[in-house]
């Protein structure tokens, strides 16, 4: 891994870590661990899709792929675990972007 450029730039491209079947199982996953805004315990915006990914076993293959898990100790320079892995798109608003002609997604 690339030390040097990660401290540089703050990010690093690992190309084809992830297979494209997996990156569409992935995005399955994110869809059917989708939850209302108000079924959250904490308040969450109504105009995002909020996922709970924890028991996706692509998801957690993903997290611990040795290359990440390098990477974040090389920038958080001490320990660490996952706990209660979620993910949010913003799906309203890229629906207003694109229906109101802006094209930004």
């Amino acid at each position: 891994m690339d030390f040097d450029a990660l401290d540089r730039q703050g990010y690093l491209l690992f190309r084809e870590a992830v297979s494209q079947d997996c990156v569409e199982r992935l995005r399955i996953a994110f869809d059917a661990g989708i939850v209302p805004s108000d079924q959250w315990p904490v308040p969450r915006a109504s105009d995002w899709h909020h996922s709970l990914l924890d028991l996706d076993p692509d998801v957690q293959h993903l997290c611990r792929l040795p290359v990440l898990i390098d990477g974040v100790r090389h920038i958080l320079k001490q320990p660490f675990f996952l706990h209660k892995l979620k993910a949010a798109s913003p799906w309203l608003a890229m629906l207003r972007n694109c229906c109101t002609g802006t094209g930004q997604a």
